[in-house]
């Protein structure tokens, strides 16, 4: 069979080629410390492109090349276009991503070189990098090219594409002993994982509605958190987190309405908290990930996990002096899954105080108890992680984040969850 000019061969059937992997669950001791019960972390950083994306992106650029597409567009934070030139690669055709300014370090952006895929400054947003990436479709179209947009998340098939980390994550369970999670944490950027979670749990009936979903995000970039607390999507003005591979001005649709009957925990965490947990877990796993996947270790490291599955306290109208906020969205329970008739009540609560160390305690202790919402908290089951990842983040880039958030980073010192700002 004949070669392309790095050995991978040619002419393959499209169905043959493997593009994402199923990815490891593993049982993390330092994490289960922390949350004072059993976490379970799954690692999609190791897909070969260094992200979950790899599933719902592979997805839609396997389904375009099939339909006769040889040029794949995106625009992307990073991850999504990492993920497309990852999969143009290995299908055979040709790769364009636009990602935001001021561009991407240079050991990522030789990552897109190797691979074959050009890469351009699109805009200061995803959103301006979405239509300058639309542009330059229609232009390479009117030139006659077979071309196709690849959006990063928000598309049927990438929401099917991400929800088979759940059904690995269902058999990877079970062969621990394992029925159901007691939670999965994830974060949220377009909401296109979240999406994909919430259809692959739709899919296994033990599951359905019942497992409590914790949605992350840094403040700056809470567009699903603003979107929880309208009902609906809702424009940020402006993305001003350095989590920027979860800078969508705005969620898409699909994942407000899969929220409406399942319990949606939507938390925030400002960057200095995300980059900390992001040096945390590379002591921890020695694994390199991006401020969004810090938010996601967040409510481990701060051991509030329990908390935030306990329910939400009543209203407040006070704001924190880091501005965190949280809404919790759920339904009332009927057994395994949600009845056809829910409350759809959002609550939303602003915690803290000037105290650095108020409410981070550990509360794991007690036994499990009626929440607010009326459900108890879940402990028959692990804690699992979406471990996200994050192809745009180098050691050095952490570092300088690290500098510049005064994040105290050297990896003899013991770090403590009173310090976090959560």
């Amino acid at each position: 069979m004949a070669t392309d000019r790095v050995g991978l061969p040619m002419g393959r059937d499209m169905d043959d080629i493997v593009l994402h992997v199923e990815t490891p669950l593993i049982y993390s001791a330092p994490m289960s410390m922390c949350a004072q019960r059993p976490v379970y972390l799954k690692l999609e950083n190791t897909q070969p492109s260094g992200s979950f994306k790899l599933r719902g992106i592979g997805n839609l650029c396997r389904q375009a090349v099939k339909g006769g597409s040889t040029h794949l567009i995106c625009s992307s934070g990073g991850n999504a276009g990492m993920a497309t030139a990852y999969s143009a690669k290995l299908l055979g055709v040709r790769a364009t991503v636009f990602t935001m300014a001021p561009g991407l370090p240079q050991p990522v952006l030789k990552k897109f070189s190797d691979l074959g895929c050009q890469v351009y400054i699109g805009g200061p947003v995803w959103d301006i990098c979405d239509t300058t990436a639309r542009k330059f479709m229609a232009n390479c179209q009117e030139s006659g090219e077979q071309c196709t947009y690849i959006h990063p998340f928000d598309s049927p098939v990438v929401w099917d594409g991400h929800s088979t980390l759940v059904s690995e994550m269902y058999h990877q369970l079970h062969k621990a002993g394992y029925q159901k999670p007691g939670a999965v944490v994830t974060c949220v950027g377009g909401g296109g994982l979240l999406a994909g979670i919430q259809h692959g749990m739709r899919q296994i009936e033990e599951w359905g509605t019942a497992v409590p979903i914790v949605a992350m995000e840094t403040i700056g970039a809470e567009s699903f958190n603003k979107a929880m607390e309208a009902g609906k999507p809702v424009k940020m003005e402006k993305i001003t987190s350095v989590a920027k591979t979860l800078g969508a001005l705005q969620v898409c649709e699909e994942v407000v309405k899969q929220s409406t009957d399942m319990t949606i925990i939507s938390r925030l965490v400002d960057d200095k908290t995300a980059v900390t947990c992001c040096n945390l877990f590379l002591r921890d796993h020695q694994f390199l990930v991006e401020p969004a996947c810090g938010a996601t270790l967040s409510p481990i490291y701060s051991g509030k996990i329990s908390e935030y599955l306990k329910g939400s306290p009543e209203k407040t109208s006070e704001r924190t002096d880091n501005h965190s906020s949280s809404v919790t969205k759920s339904s009332e329970k009927t057994g395994k899954r949600a009845g056809n008739e829910t409350d759809n009540r959002s609550e939303i609560t602003y915690n803290g105080s000037d105290n650095p160390n108020n409410g981070v305690e550990n509360t794991n202790n007690s036994s499990p108890e009626e929440t607010d919402n009326g459900s108890e908290e879940t402990d028959s089951g692990p804690i699992v992680v979406v471990v996200c990842g994050g192809a745009t983040v180098d050691i050095s880039t952490l570092q300088q984040l690290s500098a510049d958030l005064e994040v105290d980073c050297s990896l003899d010192r013991v770090y403590h969850a009173e310090e976090m700002t959560l």
